[in-house]
């Protein structure tokens, strides 16, 4: 082996080197979640009846969100839902909606969304493009959300508008919009220590 081999040697071992930890670097930072601190955060609705606004919320759901702020497109959200921990702050409502013409819990216990994709809009805004699924059905939804680091905690806030029909919700009497409107407007606002 020549003198001049060597240094030839040596610069690819550097170089494959250099390669492997930017892909290593890369890679952990794609795939950092966020650590959410479930009693600061919320999963939640609203939705009209008789002209009224009901608000209520979940109690059990997880989620699995890595948002990479170097490169969006390797971002992804999972959220999934425990229908039966469904709140409305009325015992008699929240019977009623776990019943088969509403959310069925039984049968469909989780309420399930993941993204396809993920894209920054602009420094705090963002927008996922994914599905949802509640009872049978699987829908396309657009959700917009804020993402804000504030002091070594990170707040991520947003939301999204279905039509219950069109998951089924609601069959029966509670057909009538008139009653319980189609739109029901979905919110979260979650909370966990910067990545």
């Amino acid at each position: 082996m020549s003198d001049r081999t060597l240094p030839s040697i040596a610069r690819y071992r550097l170089l494959l080197s250099s390669l492997l930890a930017l892909v290593a670097s890369a890679t952990a930072h794609a795939q950092t979640p966020l650590e959410i601190d479930p009693a600061r955060s919320e999963v939640g609705f609203a939705a009209t009846q008789m002209g009224v606004t009901v608000k209520g919320g979940f109690s059990e759901w997880s989620a699995d969100i890595q948002l990479d702020t170097e490169t969006p497109a390797n971002s992804s959200a999972r959220v999934v839902v425990q229908t039966a921990s469904i709140d409305t702050g009325h015992g008699d409502t929240d019977k009623e909606v776990k019943r088969k013409n509403w959310l069925a819990v039984e049968q469909f216990p989780t309420a399930v969304f993941e993204s396809s994709t993920v894209e920054r809009v602009d420094a705090q805004q963002w927008r996922a493009e994914g599905s949802l699924r509640i009872r049978d059905r699987s829908e396309p939804v657009t959700v917009e959300f804020t993402m804000e680091d504030v002091n070594g905690s990170r707040h991520i806030k947003g939301g999204f508008t279905i039509q219950r029909a069109t998951f089924n919700v609601g069959g029966g009497a509670w057909g009538d919009f008139d009653v319980v409107a189609n739109d029901v407007r979905i919110q979260f606002s979650l909370y966990g220590a910067t990545p």
